[in-house]
């Protein structure tokens, strides 16, 4: 059977395709039908000398140029990439001061990104894993990197940093970079709108939630009924699928963006070229509603507001 998706063969038994990461939907009977008669097929012929490409999550060999898994949807890479991207999925990143930045890996995939059953929904295919913050850059961690601490809510520690531009949190991950400290191959940077919007979701493992790792707002996010007028501390609500917090409520987030119309299907969008506002997601310690995974905002690049923080993100560098 062929993908509906990308159009690439796919083989009996898989039920995500190898190629795009599109959830496969067999014809009743269909897939069962296709194993049986492959068990009289001759046995595959040993793997030749060379790179081995195999699923970062369940370790299944796979022929060169294959890019996701098709019993799992893990990423397929070869097999030392793995390796040693498995080593730096639980890695803590110290700043000055003996300071934690603790990151959560994103596995790269494909989902429907935009407001759903909506005109502005649209395929999003994510091809490199990226790592992002498990929470909103504190106070503590701006303090020990940047000096300072530009907060309206200034209760130190592990209450979000807020009170930042635009410029202020790239500021952040570029003088993160100037310190050397991402990994060899890696940068810091804000994450793009997708890859905000796909770790929001949960990733790979999503569940389909409104808002980020929950049906109900309470659970996971600090807002206008709950947060008593002003920040809490991060991580103190539920996480999401993928260990993240606070993706729904306490502070707004900036992302890399431009503001801008959707594009239409993309891989790996980086936004628009240029624009008057960027990107803003995640709602509020303030907000009524503006929590659902798919909401957006945007502001001025100056513009600072005590509802607005950032959260960092790893990516290999281009």
């Amino acid at each position: 059977m062929k993908c509906t998706f990308c159009g690439e063969e796919i083989k009996a038994g898989e039920t995500v395709c190898p190629f795009c990461g599109e959830k496969v939907e067999w014809p009743e009977g269909a897939s069962a039908d296709a194993a049986s008669s492959e068990t009289s097929a001759p046995p595959a012929p040993e793997t030749p000398a060379g790179p081995v490409f195999a699923c970062v999550k369940c370790g299944k060999v796979y022929p060169a140029g294959t890019k996701f898994c098709g019993e799992c949807g893990g990423r397929v890479q070869e097999a030392n990439a793995a390796e040693s991207d498995a080593e730096l999925e639980e890695k803590e990143i110290q700043l000055p001061g003996g300071v934690a930045l603790e990151l959560v890996k994103v596995e790269a995939g494909s989902f429907l990104m935009g407001r759903p059953e909506h005109e502005e929904q649209h395929r999003v295919t994510l091809t490199q894993d990226y790592w992002l913050g498990k929470y909103a850059v504190t106070q503590a961690q701006w303090e020990a990197v940047m000096g300072g601490n530009p907060s309206r809510f200034k209760n130190g520690g592990d209450y979000p940093v807020e009170y930042v531009d635009w410029n202020d949190a790239r500021a952040f991950c570029q003088k993160l970079n100037k310190l050397k400290l991402a990994p060899s191959g890696f940068r810091f940077d804000l994450p793009t709108e997708a890859q905000w919007e796909y770790a929001a979701r949960g990733g790979s493992r999503s569940q389909g939630f409104v808002y980020s790792g929950s049906m109900n707002l309470d659970e996971v996010a600090w807002y206008v009924d709950n947060s008593n007028g002003e920040t809490n501390p991060v991580g103190k609500k539920e996480p999401n699928e993928l260990g993240l917090f606070d993706m729904s409520g306490n502070v707004w987030e900036w992302c890399r963006d431009w503001y801008a119309k959707y594009d239409g299907d993309a891989t790996d969008p980086a936004g628009a070229k240029s624009g008057g506002i960027r990107v803003c997601r995640g709602g509020s310690w303030n907000n009524v509603a503006s929590f659902a995974a798919w909401r957006r905002d945007g502001h001025d690049p100056t513009y600072r507001n005590d509802i607005l923080g950032f959260r960092v993100a790893l990516v290999r560098v281009q």
